[in-house]
């Protein structure tokens, strides 16, 4: 294995941080890769030409902020006290509305993408 070298750091939406390391492997050398099962749900190869040459299917999508919800039983739960904290009654309902990316390749019945295509747009972008 030939160590190219390191990513940006990434912090997912859920608060994960991810530090991704790039290297060379051979494919002879899978066989004998101890892979954390706990980690990884499976080991595709995909040339890196393939992510090179084909443009990601993107969307945009739309997180907001919910200061209550729906029980089961259809009863309001709160979850930010608004007026409890004597906040301005703004926040009693949805607020933010923030975008966010997702980008997604396809590749012989394959789907990748959340972090791992992110990940993967950070290398396309340095080399």
């Amino acid at each position: 294995m030939v160590n190219i070298g390191q990513l940006d750091t990434y912090v997912a939406p859920i608060g994960a941080v991810i530090e991704s390391f790039v290297a060379v492997v051979k494919k002879r050398t899978l066989k004998t890769m101890n892979i954390d099962k706990n980690e990884v749900e499976k080991t595709i190869l995909i040339p890196l030409s393939f992510f090179k040459e084909t443009k990601a299917e993107e969307y945009t999508l739309s997180h907001e902020i919910q200061p209550y919800r729906y029980n089961e039983e259809g009863e309001k739960e709160v979850l930010f006290p608004v007026e409890e904290l004597g906040l301005p009654d703004t926040y009693k309902k949805p607020w933010g509305n923030k975008r966010h990316k997702i980008w997604v390749y396809k590749y012989e019945g394959e789907v990748i993408w959340g972090i791992t295509s992110v990940i993967i747009n950070d290398l396309l972008s340095k080399y």
